[in-house]
């Protein structure tokens, strides 16, 4: 049948990364430090605690204005920090950032 861990999670599983080099393609190169709680399902997940994202610089990509207009990319520097819960926020920018044909992309 397999092997089988249990482990009581009923607090959620705490993680904490320190210094973490992060290089999502066209989104953000730099370092991400946090500390988070994982809680709910793998396909529900909720997750909180703090993202730090600093010493690196974020894609933003500008809104089209007509439909002929190609979108413009800038690129911004700075400290982007954040305290509030969510839910599926990670997944989403990670599924963003995963290229199309990567077989570790969870869909």
């Amino acid at each position: 049948e397999g092997l089988v861990a249990r482990a009581d999670t009923a607090g959620g599983v705490k993680m904490t990364i320190n210094g973490l080099d992060l290089r999502a393609r066209n989104i953000y190169n730099g370092q991400l430090n946090a500390n988070m709680v994982a809680k709910g399902t793998l396909t529900a997940p909720e997750l909180s605690g703090e993202l730090r994202f600093s010493r690196g610089t974020a894609f933003v990509q500008q809104q089209q204005t007509s439909p002929d207009e190609a979108p413009s990319q800038q690129a911004k520097s700075g400290t982007l920090s954040t305290k509030q819960d969510s839910r599926g926020v990670l997944a989403g920018i990670l599924e963003r950032a995963a290229p199309a044909n990567d077989p570790h992309q969870v869909e």
